[in-house]
């Protein structure tokens, strides 16, 4: 009959992998953890930082809007300005 060999060293080595192995799904679950917590928060400072920037976006279109009929008038005035200087040149001459 053959002689059986014990082999304790080989299920102490296959205990220690597993355990290894279960340690490091451990530790990637408990990071995963906190990198959610880190992703919310910049997902709630970027949020602010969007809002913010929309309210600006808001303020200069109605600067822009604001300062367009401002130009109208002052290009209504300057017509008006040129049509009198042109009156005005027109009756020199006849003088």
């Amino acid at each position: 009959m053959r002689k059986r060999r014990e082999s304790s060293t080989s299920l102490s080595f296959l205990d220690c992998i597993c355990c290894g192995f279960g340690a490091i799904i451990l530790l990637f679950i408990l990071s995963m953890g906190a990198t959610t917590n880190i992703i919310r928060k910049s997902k709630s400072e970027l949020e602010q930082v969007l809002q913010q920037r929309l309210a600006a976006l808001g303020m200069l279109k109605a600067d822009r809007e604001r300062l367009t009929g401002e130009l109208n008038v002052a290009e209504k005035a300057l017509e008006e300005i040129v049509k009198e200087i042109a009156t005005l040149e027109a009756l020199i001459a006849t003088l």
